[in-house]
């Protein structure tokens, strides 16, 4: 069977022994990200010198460790669309009034209680939920949305608190767990290789196979490959994968995140 270069990867160095090796995968990982989100390089860091600037990093003492972290935090901006992206990493229990929560609270003034107001805890869906809505106002402003990618490091937990602080911010906001960034889920050889329609041509799919948004294939709002991606609801992916007879090409629309509300 004839294997496709874009789809069949060679293996990835494994450094897992390590809480140093183990943050680094995952910054490797986002600067992939951030290439296969924004078609911005950023340069990686080799894996010696992450090591030699964490060697003494201590999990157990926040303070310290979110401070080593701090120097590994990205800030992208994209004139063409006019906004910012911006990767914090994140180390023990982190509160409202933690250093990296204050500091994004200075750099977006958090919106009114009153939306959030409905709501007795909130998780990562939530979240979700609200940066579509924060997305969906700066879109109407005509200006497009900042987003602020959240990287929980080891041990590393976000209270309610915070996160209702986090969602209220006008950006995107997205909580990633450095377990689901070790490895990046659209490099394994065995995955198809994914392309983002733009509207117009999701339209062209709808048109020729006489389909609805209803009628496509539906991706959740909790699959990594939306995740590593950032779509948006109603976005419309094409996965293509080698088979026997050729390339199988299928698409699929992103659905929204399920919320439940306080009764």
């Amino acid at each position: 069977m004839h294997q496709d270069d874009d789809i069949v990867l060679p293996p990835r160095d494994d450094h897992s022994d390590t809480p140093q090796g183990r943050f680094w995968m995952c910054l490797r990982t986002m600067t992939e990200m951030m290439g296969d989100r924004y078609g911005v390089k950023v340069p990686l860091e080799p894996y010696e010198s992450v090591a030699r600037k964490l060697r003494f990093m201590d999990l157990a003492d926040t303070e310290r460790s979110q401070h080593l972290m701090n120097q590994f935090e990205m800030c992208v901006n994209l004139e063409r669309e006019g906004t910012t992206i911006r990767v914090f990493w994140l180390c023990g229990k982190v509160g409202v009034k933690t250093e990296s929560m204050l500091k994004i609270q200075n750099l977006f003034p958090t919106a009114s209680a009153e939306e959030v107001a409905d709501y007795e805890d909130i998780d990562d869906d939530q979240v979700a939920e609200f940066a579509e809505a924060q997305k969906g106002r700066a879109i109407i402003a005509g200006k497009p949305p900042d987003t602020v990618i959240l990287v929980q490091v080891e041990n590393c937990t976000i209270t309610p608190p915070a996160r209702k602080v986090a969602a209220k911010i006008p950006a995107i906001v997205e909580i990633f767990d450095c377990n689901y960034l070790r490895t990046n889920v659209i490099k394994h050889r065995l995955q198809p290789k994914f392309i983002i329609l733009s509207q117009a041509e999701a339209e062209d799919v709808k048109r020729k196979y006489c389909a609805t948004d209803n009628q496509l294939p539906k991706m959740l709002w909790e699959d990594p490959v939306r995740r590593y991606f950032g779509l948006r609801v109603a976005q419309v992916i094409r996965c293509v994968r080698m088979a026997d007879g050729g390339k199988d090409v299928n698409y699929r629309i992103v659905i929204a995140p399920s919320v439940s509300k306080k009764k």
